[in-house]
């Protein structure tokens, strides 16, 4: 028989077990992409400062990565955000749904993916075209696909140098690397005259894979590991996001593409032709049951951190148009339950 004592603690220790899973954390989790990671932890820093609030702790592991542990549950134990430098795909928004996660999406800004090289480097000027011959995995010749054979530049075109292709960039489950199949790979292979020949077998086949041989090294998302590689071969060329190009400007060159230079008037006027949308993957399951959750989203939208004029400009961020800002903060403003908009 259990002494009153002993009842006590079973039934406190039966409660802790049952409730306390749902106040076991009381500041935001946040993982996914490193182009993204820069801004998070601006806007961490912040909120920690302006409220007295415990700071968001933030992983930073690729936007692949991030979804994983995202979409593997709800609650204190599972994270509250997702920073994605590419939208979700169909396999991983059903991952999302079998455990049960009501989550948003909303677009932030932007990000422009910057290549680069040493300044020691020649000069160089590439255009689309070029570029996707020197990425693509598959070379269309005489009609059949063939593993890419072009190992230097003025292979490609004759007016370029006589300079190897190497590239350091992503590796797989990388958002940046995601981004730049899609709107290099899968375009430029979509642009080519026998596409629409092409049965569905051939277009997964050859447009969607970036070389695997020694002209694209894989050396993830570690800009700093990129950069110092850059700069040791004046044959490479760097894949950079725009912030983190836009801290080492002074010593690394960025290199045109179709003319035109990855600056804030080229980028918001969409004539770089590298530019993709960023997302924060919000958990609306999440909310009631961390603490600090609803008040680090108005924090958000208080501090105006996303906004044209807003801080994290400074540091590189390409903020919305003024109406895609509206919706973002109509958006988040059902999220916390502001119906003003105050």
């Amino acid at each position: 028989m259990l002494t009153n004592k002993q009842k006590k603690i079973s039934i406190f220790l039966i409660f802790a077990i049952y409730v306390s899973p749902l106040f076991a954390r009381d500041y935001i989790h946040i993982v996914g992409s490193n182009t993204i990671y820069p801004f998070s932890a601006s806007i961490a820093e912040a909120y920690a400062q302006k409220t007295g609030a415990k700071a968001p702790i933030i992983e930073s592991m690729g936007t692949g990565g991030g979804a994983k542990l995202f979409c593997a549950g709800i609650g204190p134990n599972s994270p509250d955000i997702l920073n994605a430098s590419r939208p979700l795909t169909e396999s991983e928004i059903k991952k999302c749904r079998e455990k049960g996660i009501d989550f948003i999406e909303l677009t932030i800004g932007y990000d422009a993916i910057v290549l680069a090289q040493s300044m020691q480097s020649t000069p160089i000027n590439l255009n689309f075209e070029e570029i996707y011959k020197a990425l693509t995995k598959s070379t269309l010749s005489k009609g059949m696909f063939v593993e890419n054979y072009y190992k230097l530049w003025d292979e490609i075109n004759n007016s370029t140098l006589k300079r190897k292709i190497i590239f350091y960039g992503p590796q797989a489950g990388s958002g940046t690397r995601d981004a730049l199949i899609h709107m290099i790979i899968e375009k430029g292979c979509k642009e080519l005259p026998a596409y629409q020949n092409f049965n569905e077998r051939q277009k997964k086949d050859y447009c969607y894979s970036i070389r695997e041989d020694e002209h694209y090294v894989e050396i993830g998302e570690n800009y700093q590991f990129v950069f110092h590689k850059t700069n040791q071969n004046p044959d490479a060329i760097g894949i950079f996001g725009y912030s983190y190009f836009l801290s080492n400007k002074n010593v690394i060159n960025a290199i045109p593409i179709n003319g035109y230079l990855p600056n804030i008037k080229n980028i918001l006027d969409h004539t770089y032709p590298l530019i993709r949308p960023l997302y924060l993957y919000i958990k609306k399951n999440n909310i009631k049951h961390i603490k600090s959750f609803k008040s680090f989203l108005k924090f958000i939208k208080k501090s105006n951190a996303f906004a044209a004029d807003g801080f994290l400009i400074k540091i590189g961020f390409i903020p919305l148009k003024d109406n895609e800002y509206k919706i973002f903060n109509g958006a988040l403003n059902k999220i916390i339950g502001d119906k003003h908009g105050s």
